[in-house]
């Protein structure tokens, strides 16, 4: 998930299969997508995955 400056705030993990054309159409009846916002995935790189150089390398938008 970007947001309108091409930041990346968050991960979709999950959807059903209409989300999938959202690229060409959107049907809010039926697509739904499930996100996961991304501080808590870097969190989770951090404190679970002890990959503390990969967080160092990255650079945070305000």
């Amino acid at each position: 998930m970007l947001d309108a400056k091409g930041n990346l705030i968050g991960l979709a993990f999950d959807g059903n299969w209409e989300s999938m054309s959202s690229d060409v159409m959107f049907e809010p009846a039926l697509q739904r997508c499930i996100c996961v916002d991304i501080r808590y995935v870097l969190w989770l790189v951090e404190k679970y995955g002890k990959a503390t150089n990969i967080i160092n390398e990255i650079t945070y938008a305000k």
